[in-house]
């Protein structure tokens, strides 16, 4: 099963998880970006599924707030260096490209984030 985060919209995680060759679009809403390992958990649990399904992360970088995008590719990093998967960082949600980049991704490469803008600190 792959699985692709999308931290990118102010009041929603958007997921989509890659079994028996179909993906799948799950929605979750959140309060902050600090949500997401726990969303994560409540919707692989929802769906029967645990970490040691999961055979690639796919994280979307390059849009939204820079927290969330920190955020985000910092979990992807992390799960998937403890659950030895690969991960890739993506610019659009292409999914048939990223099904194709995780097959042949190596591990131990790490996503990447990109913002879309300069980080604004305290506002300004």
């Amino acid at each position: 099963m792959y699985l692709t985060i999308d931290a990118t919209d102010e009041e929603e995680f958007i997921f989509y998880y890659y079994k028996d060759q179909k993906w799948t679009k799950v929605v979750r809403s959140h309060e902050k970006a600090g949500d997401l390992l726990k969303q994560i958990d409540v919707l692989l649990q929802s769906l029967g599924f645990s970490l040691s399904d999961v055979s690639g992360l796919a994280v979307l970088v390059g849009q939204g707030r820079f927290t969330a995008t920190r955020v985000a590719v910092t979990i992807a990093n992390t799960l998937a260096f403890a659950c030895h998967i690969p991960v890739i960082a993506v610019t659009e949600l292409d999914l048939d490209e990223v099904a194709r980049r995780l097959a042949v991704q190596p591990l131990g490469q790490w996503a990447s984030a990109m913002y879309s803008g300069e980080a604004r600190v305290g506002g300004a």
